[in-house]
């Protein structure tokens, strides 16, 4: 069961070059989502979100230009309860 303290982490590949860029698109978004760099050595980039918002921000996502390079490789749900283990 979901609750209101829970999650939503959609991990992204970026090229260093576009991270920037990326940042500020989704700066625009009002609120979609967060950027977090979780492995800047492989251009792994999280947005986290809410779960109710998750088909929203995977939808702005999809939608972004080619030229991002933008690749989603999961989804991840974290429980509000477990939130300080994750890192």
């Amino acid at each position: 069961m979901m609750s209101d303290r829970d999650v939503a982490i959609l991990v992204v590949r970026v090229p260093d070059a576009m991270t920037v860029r990326l940042q500020g698109m989704l700066a625009g978004e009002d609120g979609l989502a967060t950027m977090r760099c979780r492995d800047s050595d492989h251009r792994i980039q999280q947005l986290w979100s809410t779960p109710a918002q998750l088909p929203e921000l995977r939808a702005w996502v999809d939608s972004l230009p080619p030229s991002l390079h933008v690749e989603c490789l999961r989804e991840e749900i974290i429980s509000g309860e477990n939130l300080c283990a994750v890192g």
